[in-house]
């Protein structure tokens, strides 16, 4: 049984580094590294956890990040600074059709073709032998958001409304459609509960419509952090959302994918 797992935390609380650990459950780990860090990450977690000699089950795949125009990014913040909000709202960015990032990781994880040019096919025909990782929910949210509107930023209701409706329908084709295993990693972000009135962390995505959407779509929940050189996941906290189905309830668990259950002897 497949396991579709969110993980998320501060920078620097081991997401990336801890993906290393799947290379010992004997899992073909494919990593779709839109982090700009993403790389070191998971470099460095290959080194920490002395996984060299099962590196030749991780493919990794970099999507396409096209580079921003400067000048006409400035063109645009001087006609910001004199065009009202309310016209601003009903514009349209002529240079949206430049920002393709999030085509990118979605034709990356159609056609994963890695670093050394070996094709592994759709993560549609993947299965539970493979998992796949996507490092991360910050990148895609923020490609999303700039596929539907470029780069204006007086943003309408019903473009917010895309946009969550784009976001929705990936990570549900991710958590609901493919075979494989995935793991999405993702940074936090603090919000109030409309509920509770009391501030809540969740993991960071494109508005609070989706705050307490989004995590349900997965089977594990994970909130990473750090204190000190100790790195720990939690699926058991005050204020982080988390959630646990293949691992256990508690405030402090290892960073390592082996104690999911699935991969149990």
């Amino acid at each position: 049984m497949s396991f579709k797992a969110l993980v998320y935390g501060d920078t620097g609380t081991g997401k990336t580094v801890s993906v290393a650990t799947l290379l010992f459950t004997g899992q073909k780990v494919k990593f779709l590294a839109a982090e700009n860090n993403a790389i070191a990450g998971i470099k460095a977690g290959i080194k920490i956890h002395k996984a060299e000699k099962f590196e030749e089950n991780l493919a990794i795949m970099i999507p396409d990040r096209p580079k921003l125009d400067l000048k006409a990014m400035i063109e645009y913040q001087e006609k910001f600074l004199i065009t009202p909000i309310e016209t601003q709202m009903k514009s349209v960015d002529p240079k949206r059709k430049s920002y393709t990032r999030y085509m990118s990781v979605m034709k990356g994880l159609a056609s994963f073709v890695d670093t050394n040019g070996k094709d592994h096919g759709t993560i549609d025909d993947w299965d539970d032998s493979v998992t796949a990782v996507i490092d991360g929910l910050t990148i895609i949210a923020e490609a999303i958001k700039q596929a539907t509107v470029g780069g204006k930023l007086a943003i309408s209701q019903p473009e917010w409304g895309i946009m969550q409706g784009q976001m929705m329908t990936f990570i549900r084709h991710l958590t609901e459609d493919v075979k494989c295993n995935v793991v999405l990693l993702g940074h936090p972000t603090k919000e109030t509960d409309q509920i509770l009135g009391t501030q809540r962390i969740y993991p960071a995505n494109l508005g609070q419509a989706l705050n307490s959407l989004l995590p349900t779509c997965f089977t594990d929940v994970i909130w990473a952090e750090r204190q000190g050189t100790k790195f720990t996941w939690a699926t058991e906290h005050r204020l982080a959302v988390v959630a646990a189905r293949h691992l256990g309830i508690a405030a402090s668990l290892p960073q390592d994918y082996r104690q999911f259950t699935c991969f149990a002897n």
